[in-house]
């Protein structure tokens, strides 16, 4: 067997192996991705990830057909596990067919967003936590960027990288220290999240998100990490959507109004460090930009450069009862001697 071409970083030319592109074409429309994984390890003993296949497709573009895509799910549902997915992400459809991939949430929780470990700031974790044993919430929601991965990016020679063994450490001991408190914790894996895998793409064997939340929660005993690893959001008592969307805006609230208005739902939206609460323009939705649980000034690489952004801001949200909680760290939004030494835990049915 010829040897496969990579680039000088290691990356397979796909365009580059012989009878390749020819093998996909003929292929590709009438196979799902788990047949076309199984077909190249056999014949040029490859492994690609998911998100190769689905890069492969794009640039192809060779989408699945219909035939293909039933026969997808047929596969699928026939595993009765979530280990394998025969079907890719970009045609995966909310419905009964994917109930087992989708990650629903019951009850109170906290929802918080954008942690950047080792960025996190601690003062605001420890008030978090003290927050959720006062009033007894038991679930917390990681909305995306929980790591900060920067030693995989393409900006990675930057001189103020933490590297990947002590950001990895950092992340365990946070983890350990939140399994103290919630039973369950909700991930949603963002891009910050995946820069392990994308780093690895085309290379031998390549990762997964299952390599991810193994790496994180080796050696961490307590409570249970449930990640969303199709879908970059969640529902929260079938009311509250918590997205990590594909798009960034910089006026406030604009990028959950208009998801507001698409899904017909409560919008908490992650990924853009902001604060803003408030309701879409129909008046009938409740709309947040989920805050990030780091401090801007405490990030070294952000403060190397001036920008027009929004500056970051640092809090949660907490859910309590189906009414939405802002706790943003600032000294004349949130009343931190309350909520932390005198507010009343609620009861069923009441509201703070």
């Amino acid at each position: 067997m010829k040897p496969i071409p990579r680039d000088s970083s290691g990356r397979i030319l796909w365009d580059r192996i012989e009878g390749f592109k020819q093998f996909w074409l003929q292929e590709a429309l009438r196979r799902t991705n788990e047949e076309l994984r199984r077909m190249i390890k056999d014949r040029w003993d490859l492994a690609p990830t998911p998100a190769v296949l689905d890069h492969l497709r794009r640039r192809y573009r060779t989408q699945l057909n219909p035939e293909t895509r039933r026969r997808a799910y047929t596969v699928r549902d026939q595993q009765h596990t979530t280990e394998a997915q025969a079907v890719p992400s970009f045609v995966r459809e909310l419905g009964p067919k994917d109930e087992g991939y989708f990650v629903h949430v019951s009850g109170d929780c906290i929802v918080s967003s954008d942690w950047h470990c080792p960025y996190q700031s601690q003062p605001l974790v420890e008030k978090m936590l003290t927050l959720a044993k006062r009033l007894r919430i038991k679930q917390l929601i990681l909305n995306g960027d929980f790591l900060n991965e920067d030693s995989f990016s393409r900006w990675k020679y930057n001189r103020f990288n933490v590297p990947w063994p002590e950001e990895k450490a950092s992340a365990r001991e946070l983890l350990k220290k939140l399994y103290g408190v919630f039973d369950r914790i909700y991930y949603i894996l963002d891009n910050h999240d995946r820069r392990l895998i994308v780093a690895n793409e085309g290379k031998a064997g390549g990762l997964d998100e299952s390599d991810v939340i193994e790496l994180l929660t080796w050696g961490a005993q307590g409570g249970k990490l449930i990640p969303s690893v199709d879908y970059h959001y969640i529902l929260v008592n079938e009311l509250f959507r918590i997205t990590s969307p594909k798009e960034y805006r910089r006026v406030k609230l604009s990028l959950p109004n208009r998801l507001a208005q698409l899904y017909h739902q409560h919008i908490i939206s992650g990924g853009d460090h902001l604060f803003g609460v408030g309701l879409d323009d129909s008046g009938r939705y409740v709309i947040a930009n989920d805050m990030a649980m780091v401090n801007r000034k405490e990030v070294p690489y952000v403060m190397t450069q001036d920008s027009s952004y929004p500056h970051w801001n640092a809090g949660f949200y907490a859910i309590i009862n189906n009414v939405l909680y802002p706790f943003c760290d600032h000294k004349n939004l949130t009343d931190w001697d309350y909520w932390l030494n005198k507010a009343v835990p609620p009861s069923r049915g009441v509201r703070l």
